[in-house]
Formats: structure tokens, sequence, C-alpha cells
């Protein structure tokens, strides 16, 4: 018959494992997180549900006394030893990810996971011991668990490795948000105060429980902070969107260019249809553009600065030529990336002169990724401001890295003109 301490610490063990399991199956599904923290809470609650999952076994066969089976008991208490393990190695792996992931402290970061990662190989070859001695721990013939004359050793490990995960987040609590300090720290409290709750309890797996509600705290906490961060850069995108918009859809634009479309209408009325109907796209792009928060296909992209050549051609004839080489067209990047280029080129390209100015549109696939160029010979006395240029090509680079990790690199050539290269990785 089992016993009630027996029972409790299965009902413990079943509900930490379905609260492992809903956080795991939340992980996998959810669209608010991504990226590195999607990936570290599925790696962290996939070894929780083994952690509990091993506990529940062992709470089971030991429950069963001398019915139960020895080998599956110690298989069972080897496995939750190396997964609680484990988990304090992935906490150290979040600080180090969050205090270090984006700094050039390449030594302190790496000196920081080497030593808990020497430490972790120490306790697992202690662990190891357990598989060939009796001096840690063991079960007798009855399956019934006995600590053994070493075991301390088997804890001083993890007590260490604990000290320093607490000691690195006290130090560099600065260089964390508020949620991300706060969600650490409660984890590790937890299991802290745990470990003398269930030696009070007499044998209760309060451990096992603590362990389920410290998860399921960190993962809330760090997924409305990624929600925040996604609507803050929603937010920041949009801004950035407006204030191309309003660099490129200036008056002077726009009656210049209804001003060359009156001249047609006597000159030449089927260039004027045409102008309209080009120009019509330009504004329509535009305003399309302004409510995108995603990623739009290239091809979108393209047309919108097509429709943007055309109608300056009409303006400056001769004095333009616009290139489209296009290799590939089948990837995605963030609304207004092209043609806004390709309108600084014209802006600053323009030589008064008459000199023509040869703008080329490439776009390709590369071992970096898709690489989009926007390459003219410009004399660098256009009209245009250095303000606006500096703005947009600001606001492009700003949100390539935030929506794609892609990176823009402008290049100011010595005969005149300039590239930009564009770089979008290929996911």
């Amino acid at each position: 018959m089992i016993s009630l301490l027996s029972a409790v610490n299965i009902a413990i063990s079943v509900a930490g494992m379905a609260i492992a399991l809903l956080c795991l199956i939340q992980s996998i599904c959810s669209r608010k997180i991504e990226g590195w923290n999607r990936s570290f809470f599925i790696v962290l609650f996939a070894t929780m549900n083994i952690y509990i999952g091993s506990v529940l076994v062992y709470s089971v066969s030991t429950a069963m006394g001398s019915y139960g089976n020895v080998r599956v008991s110690e298989a069972a208490m080897f496995s939750q030893s190396f997964t609680s393990s484990l988990l304090m190695v992935l906490l150290a792996l979040m600080i180090r990810h969050f205090i270090w992931g984006n700094s050039e402290e390449r030594l302190k970061k790496n000196l920081y996971l080497y030593l808990i990662g020497f430490i972790w190989l120490i306790y697992l070859v202690i662990l190891s011991m357990t598989l060939f001695n009796e001096r840690i721990y063991y079960f007798t013939p009855d399956n019934v668990y006995h600590r053994g004359p070493l075991y301390a050793l088997l804890m001083i490990p993890p007590m260490i490795i604990m000290t320093l995960i607490f000691i690195a987040l006290l130090r560099r609590k600065n260089e964390l948000t508020r949620k991300q300090f706060c969600a650490m720290l409660i984890y590790i409290l937890i299991a802290v105060i745990c470990v003398p709750v269930q030696l009070a309890l007499k044998g209760i797996m309060i451990i096992v429980f603590g362990t389920s509600i410290a998860g399921i705290i960190m993962f809330a906490l760090l997924m409305t902070e990624q929600v925040e961060m996604n609507m803050k850069k929603t937010e920041e995108i949009a801004d950035q969107m407006i204030q191309l918009l309003t660099l490129q859809m200036s008056p002077h634009f726009i009656c210049n260019t209804l001003l060359s479309i009156y001249y047609l209408c006597d000159d030449d009325k089927d260039k004027a249809q045409k102008t309209i109907l080009d120009f019509t796209d330009y504004l329509r792009k535009n305003y399309t553009a302004m409510t995108k928060d995603t990623m739009v296909p290239f091809s979108d992209e393209l047309e919108h600065a097509r429709a943007y050549a055309a109608v300056e051609k009409v303006r400056y004839e001769d004095m333009l030529d616009v290139v489209f080489d296009i290799k590939d067209e089948d990837f995605m990047l963030p609304p207004l990336t092209l043609q806004p280029l390709v309108e600084n080129s014209v802006k600053h390209g323009i030589d008064p002169a008459g000199n023509v100015l040869n703008i080329l549109v490439r776009a390709e696939r590369s071992e970096e990724g898709y690489v989009v160029t926007v390459e003219d010979n410009g004399s660098d006395k256009g009209k245009s401001g250095p303000e606006g240029t500096h703005v947009a090509v600001k606001n492009i680079t700003n949100r390539l890295k935030m929506m794609c990790n892609g990176s823009l690199e402008l290049i100011k050539k010595d005969g005149g003109g300039a590239v930009v290269r564009i770089v979008i990785p290929d996911k």
C-alpha cells in the first residue's frame, strides 16, 4: 500500500509535470517569443519535463517498496540528479546571454562559462561514481534509498554553481532590464528556499513543485517583456516609415511631377497618361507601405522603385538612366527599403551641368544571403541636403536590423557617386 508521503510526492510530481508541459507547448506554439528566447524556453521546459518525469518514476518505484524495480529507481534517481544540474547550467547560459550576449567582453563571458562548465563536469564525475560504488548514495535490495558517507560531495558543485550565478546576477544587474533581473532572481530564490523547506517537511518533494513555479514565473516575466519590446519595435518602425514618407513626399516633388504631366498633355498625351499611371502607382505603394509593419516581397519594393524611376525619367529625360539587374527577387525585406535609396541617388546625383546620372540596381543571392545594391555615378551636386539622406539611410539601417537582422553599407566612390549595399540573411 502506498504511504501518504509517497502519494503526496506523486501528486506534486504530476502537477509539476503538467505545468512544465503546458509551458513547453506554449513555448513551441507562441508567436510572442522568438529567436534565442524561444529556443531557450523550449530546451528549459523539455529538460524540466524530463527532470520531473524522473522524479515521478522514482516516487512510484520507491513507493512500491520491495515490489518495485531497484534498477528503475536507480535510473530515475540518476536522471533527476543529472537534469536538475542541467537546469542550473541553462540558467547560467541565460545570464550569459542577457549580460554578455551583445557585448565585446568575450574573455569575461568565456571565463564565466568555462568555470561553470568545469564545475558541472566535476559534478558529473561525482554523479557517475554512484554507478560503481555506494559511497555517494545507494539502494538496498528492498528498493530503499540511502545516502552514503560522501553524499555531501554531490551537493558541493551545485551549491558553487548557484553561488556563481547569484554573484554574476547581482554584480551585473545594471546591465539587465528590471524584468530580466526579477525573473532570474525569483528563479534562484525559489530554488534556494525550497531546499530547507523540503528538509523541514521530511521528504515532501517541494523542490519539484518550486522548480515548476519558478520556471513559469520566469517564462511569464520574460514573455511579457518580449511582447513589450516587439510593440516598441513596431512603433519605432512605424515612426521611421512616416519620417521616410515625409522626406519623400515633399511638395516640391509633387508639384514638379504634376507640372511635367501638364506640359506632356499638349506634347504627348500617351506619355502623359502613362506618367499619371506611374505616379498613381508610386503614390499607392507609398501609402500601402506606410500601413505595413512586417516584411514584404522584394518584388513589391521593385515595382515601387520602378514607378518612381519612371516618374523621374519624365522630368529629367536624358539626364537620368536607371537600370535594374535583378537575378533573384524571391525574398522578403522591410517596406520602404529600395525606393528611398533610388530616390536619394536621384536627389543627390543629378548634375545641373547636364551630365547623365546612371543608377544601377542589382539583386542577387550570395553566400551572405540576398544582396541588393544601388550604385550611381552622381556628382553630389543635387538639391537634397545631407540631413534628409542621413535620416533616410539611418532609418532604413535600423529597420533592416530590427526586422530581419540585415545590414546596410554606404560607400562613397573616389570618382564620384556612391554604392549602397544591403544584405538580407537567408534564414
